[in-house]
């Protein structure tokens, strides 16, 4: 499992999951951009919390689409 945001992809479980959240792929595509461009995380181990991307993304996605402010 990769540290590095850079080399990482969500896992068909987590993709799984935030599906069966009612998440459709538009919003966890526009996620994973915006982590990847309009973020500085690059390394899983400075976000405090998390010891994976997988279960940090998962919680990012909810709250997203939970947001009245969607991804621009």
């Amino acid at each position: 499992m990769s540290k590095l945001l850079s080399e990482w992809s969500p896992s068909e479980a987590t993709m799984d999951l935030l599906r069966l959240n009612g998440l459709d792929d538009k919003l966890i595509e526009d996620a994973l951009t915006y982590l990847r461009t309009q973020t500085e995380l690059e390394d899983v181990d400075k976000i405090n919390g998390y010891s994976n991307w997988d279960s940090f993304f998962i919680m990012f996605c909810i709250k997203a689409a939970g947001s009245p402010h969607k991804f621009d």
